[in-house]
């Protein structure tokens, strides 16, 4: 039986381990700047959910000027009613 090294294949193997440690190292140094910027972050998901203009539990009533679509149907042209 003849002698075949297997250095090759341990190096592989050993690439392939190192690269999964990078991974689940990065992964952890990711999640704890996270875990470290949860209140930064929180404020930041308020704020963009404001700026979205999600509304909040209240319903409009509908008092203040008119919108150009209601002026419309009711047959304003240019602030003119016809």
């Amino acid at each position: 039986m003849a002698f075949q090294p297997r250095d090759s294949l341990h190096r592989s193997e050993l690439e392939l381990f190192t690269k999964k440690v990078a991974v689940v190292m990065a992964f952890a140094v990711a999640l704890t700047m996270l875990w470290t910027a949860r209140d930064v972050l929180i404020l930041v998901f308020i704020a963009a959910v404001l700026a979205a203009g999600i509304s909040g539990g209240r319903p409009r009533t509908g008092v203040g000027p008119p919108s150009v679509s209601s002026q419309h149907r009711v047959g304003y042209k240019l602030g003119v009613r016809r």
